[in-house]
């Protein structure tokens, strides 16, 4: 099993951003390659909302991971050249502390009781994971969607403790649209009756139904319309059985529902999502997550299709970026895929990435 754990702040409890504190946080992790004799060739990789620590295979007979074509041998994150580790978020469900771990004040899970996560949170437990180990400097952070926001997070928690920046598909803040699909797919698991408080033996059906209304926000409605037909699957359906399934699409999404609720949990839906919510870089009333202090070279790639965070958001982000003189690269990309070709088009995307590393190798201070 490649999956490491490591306990942190055992003797002095972590400080929330909701002002809530957390002490003995287990963090689930796995490394990729060799760390160098002077330690700067140290890549963190940040995952996305359902993704974990597992971002490639460590050998052939390994699972799959999220991000195979884009790690490895010869491939844009070279395991030959860097150090790559990628951490499970705070509040998720693949071994780090989340609201299905056992609270040390009631010896229950927490449940509905987790408190609530910021990215600024995340970033700090990531931190201190990387002191434990003996990193003291990033060559590079790198994250599509949600680990788009925690990589912004830390070229602003940590400018000086980082070389660079990778930001894919992601914007500084949420926009009201986006809250709105999150909000309705929390009120799908919450108002669920098997939900029951968070109190469920196995994961809510409505889960998967969020899962279905999150999968048409990943992908764009041009690559539906080539993929599926429109032709009914099978004309002596009876009248039931349709409302189930009648189209090529909606046979998709059903199997994504049900292949989710398998490898998911239902309340760290509720709390990383709400997180992506209250991620915000750039409205003046958030004076500890402010943009202006980002001094880091930060590569941006934006999805011109992306039915999620829209183009127009990305490009705001950017003109936010400029004006507060953060050296950014900005790349506008076309893909069929959307929101997910951050998951997919390694060929347009590695070639962006190997020369943004190969520039920043040249002005990073641990080089």
């Amino acid at each position: 099993m490649h999956r490491k754990e490591m306990v942190l702040f055992t003797d002095k409890p972590l400080n929330l951003a909701s002002h809530v504190q957390l002490k003995n946080i287990t963090v689930a992790y796995e490394t990729y390659g060799s760390l160098n004799k002077n330690s700067s060739n140290a890549i963190l990789i940040t995952h996305a909302l359902t993704g974990d620590a597992h971002v490639a295979k460590h050998s052939d007979d390994d699972q799959e991971g999220w991000w195979d074509d884009f790690v490895g041998v010869g491939k844009m994150l070279d395991t030959d050249t860097y150090f790559l580790i990628c951490i499970n978020v705070l509040g998720g469900c693949y071994g780090s502390t989340g609201p299905q771990s056992f609270n040390p004040k009631t010896n229950q899970p927490y449940l509905l009781d987790f408190p609530t996560i910021h990215a600024s949170d995340m970033v700090r437990v990531q931190k201190e994971l990387l002191s434990q180990l003996g990193i003291d400097h990033l060559f590079c952070v790198v994250g599509g969607s949600m680990g788009g926001i925690q990589a912004t997070q830390w070229a602003i928690d940590y400018p000086d403790f980082i070389s660079g920046v990778i930001n894919l598909a992601s914007p500084l803040a949420s926009s009201p649209e986006n809250v709105g699909f999150n909000h309705v797919m929390r009120q799908l698991i919450l108002s669920d009756p098997q939900f029951k408080k968070g109190r469920y033996t196995e994961q809510p059906p409505m889960l998967a139904h969020a899962r279905m209304l999150a999968m048409l926000t990943y992908r764009t409605d041009r690559m539906l319309d080539t993929q599926f037909s429109m032709a009914p699957l099978n004309e002596n359906t009876t009248t039931t059985e349709s409302w189930h399934q009648l189209f090529d699409v909606e046979s998709y999404l059903n199997y994504q529902g049900e292949k989710f609720i398998q490898r998911f949990d239902a309340l760290s839906f509720l709390y990383l999502t709400r997180m992506i919510d209250l991620f915000d870089a750039v409205s003046p009333n958030q004076k500890s997550t402010s943009i202006a202090t980002v001094r880091t070279p930060y590569l941006y790639i934006a999805f011109k299709e992306d039915q999620l965070f829209k183009i127009e958001q990305c490009r705001f982000a950017r003109t936010i970026l400029e004006a507060n003189n953060v050296p950014v690269t900005y790349h506008e990309l076309s893909s069929i895929y959307g929101h997910d070709a951050f998951l997919i088009e390694s060929a347009k995307i590695s070639p962006l990435v190997s020369q943004f590393l190969a520039k920043i190798k040249k002005t990073s201070p641990a080089s």
